[in-house]
């Protein structure tokens, strides 16, 4: 599983040149380090990745080829102890104070003297999260507005009395799915969850709006600690209509862990990627939604409260969704803010969206949820 938490460990590999004295290949070489990797390093300087963690993480991304850096002599070492002073040097490399040239010496330090061990063979970096038990439970916390909990890899779903089990079941057997895709029991994007529940992010699930959901609207000091995306009863799994929970689920997962993961790419504010993408879709930049669109625009999202970086989450959910299947039979419902309702019209008409939602070193869905999750 390609994530940046993997990436961390690339850094550990500094702090090692500045004690050993290097002659690595002298013949000129173009490394190619993802932007991304400096997040993770910083991560791991900072205790929010482990050792192991970032030394698998960084040991798969060159064996796969996601990273490269100049040939180097793989060595046999005794000692798979990383000094912590290394951890210091990776805080360096991604504040900008030692440059990649440093950071690259340091990775074949490691390998040379069998610290990292590098072959296609490479196993994926291993999650640490907590397995899935689809049992409902007690809320934790907040008791005076939730009744019912579910946690999935270790992200809560919370559910007032009044909302039946069926849908609180549902609503996790969603997010299990869209985190777990492939349901082999482990997340596809582990980095995703640890940003999710460092942002305190979950799923609150009322019964209907204006009834019991009062957290959201008089508790401002608990609520604004929370990373939450609300989700109501009546559109969870309803008979014959379009399943929101697909939407609600989907937002708080890329609001509050792929933005967070990925700030240059999925950010969302003005400067990252899918911001681009998204204002090519709308015909040019809109702070805030306007009078009109230009004619061409496949994007046009109308909803006046909805600021910059709420259209980027509604763009991300109606390109991921289109891909997948599940707004083929939606175009005359949806058509007036979202034109590109199949996965063969996002390729043709938006293909850097495309290309980026499929990335595989993102991990993102593959698979529609249908809340039947059988990891």
């Amino acid at each position: 599983m390609i994530t940046k938490l993997a990436i961390l460990a690339s850094i550990t590999i500094f702090s090692l040149i500045a004690i050993t004295p290097l002659s690595f290949a002298a013949e000129p070489y173009v490394s190619e380090i993802p932007d991304w990797i400096k997040n993770t390093a910083g991560w791991w300087a900072d205790g929010q990745i482990d050792d192991g963690s970032f030394v698998s993480g960084v040991q798969w991304l060159i064996s796969n080829g996601i990273m490269s850096i100049p040939p180097t002599e793989q060595g046999v070492g005794s000692d798979d102890a990383i000094p912590s002073w290394i951890k210091n040097n990776a805080g360096w490399w991604a504040d900008g104070q030692i440059d990649d040239n440093s950071f690259v010496s340091g990775l074949q330090w490691l390998i040379s003297n069998g610290i990292m061990k590098l072959t296609q063979e490479t196993a994926e970096p291993k999650s640490e999260v907590k397995s899935v038990d689809l049992t409902i439970s007690s809320s934790p916390i907040l008791e005076k507005y939730f009744a019912k909990y579910v946690e999935v890899f270790g992200v809560p779903i919370y559910a007032t009395s009044g909302v039946s089990d069926d849908k609180v079941l549902h609503a996790a057997n969603v997010l299990a799915q869209y985190l777990d895709n492939d349901a082999d029991g482990t997340p596809d994007n582990p980095l995703v969850v640890e940003k999710i529940k460092a942002n305190n992010g979950g799923i609150p699930l009322f019964s209907e709006p204006d009834v019991d959901d009062d957290i959201l609207y008089t508790a401002s000091d608990e609520y604004t600690e929370y990373c939450w995306v609300a989700l109501y009863e009546d559109e969870t799994n309803p008979r014959n209509q379009f399943d929101a929970s697909l939407e609600e689920i989907l937002h708080m997962i890329t609001q509050c862990g792929y933005a967070e993961a990925y700030p240059e790419i999925f950010g969302e504010h003005e400067d990252s990627l899918i911001a681009e993408y998204m204002d090519n879709a709308r015909g040019g930049f809109f702070d805030q939604v306007p009078s009109s669109y230009p004619a061409g625009a496949w994007y046009s999202y109308d909803d006046y409260t909805c600021e910059y970086e709420c259209m980027i989450t509604e763009y991300f959910y109606w390109t991921m969704t289109s891909i997948l299947g599940a707004q083929e039979d939606r175009l005359d419902e949806i058509g007036h803010e979202w034109k590109l309702n199949t996965k063969e019209k996002v390729m043709e008409t938006d293909p850097d969206i495309y290309n980026l939602l499929t990335d595989p070193q993102y991990k993102l869905p593959t698979i529609i949820p249908d809340g039947n999750y059988q990891g």
